[in-house]
C-alpha cells in the first residue's frame, strides 16, 4: 500500500507505521538511547525490522550567508539584466 505509507510519512514524519522519536539536546546520548531501543524492539516477536537512524557520524555543513555580498550580487544581476533589456529594446 504505497499511498498509505506516504500518508503515514506525511502525517508523522516517520517512514513506518510505528516509530519511536527520541528527543533531547545531547546527540551522543540520543544516539545511545536510540540504539538501545533498536535492540529491544528487534527482540519483540513479530517485528520485521527495527532501525535507529544515525543522527551523528554524518557529514554536515554549516552555511552562513554573507548578506551584503548577496544583496550586491542580486542588485548587480538585476542591473545587468535590465540594461540588456533596454539595449535590446533600442535596436
Amino acid at each position: 500500500m504505497p499511498i498509505k505509507a506516504r500518508i503515514d510519512m506525511l502525517s508523522t514524519g516517520i517512514r513506518t507505521p510505528v516509530g519511536v522519536n527520541v528527543i533531547g539536546t545531547d546527540l551522543i546520548e540520543i544516539d545511545r538511547i536510540a540504539k538501545q531501543i533498536e535492540q529491544v524492539l528487534k527482540a519483540v516477536p513479530g517485528t520485521s525490522s527495527a532501525y535507529a537512524e544515525r543522527g551523528i557520524g554524518g557529514y554536515y555543513l554549516d552555511v552562513t550567508p554573507d548578506r551584503e555580498a548577496l544583496v550586491t550580487a542580486s542588485w548587480s544581476r538585476r542591473y545587468r539584466t535590465s540594461s540588456r533589456r533596454r539595449s535590446a529594446a533600442k535596436r
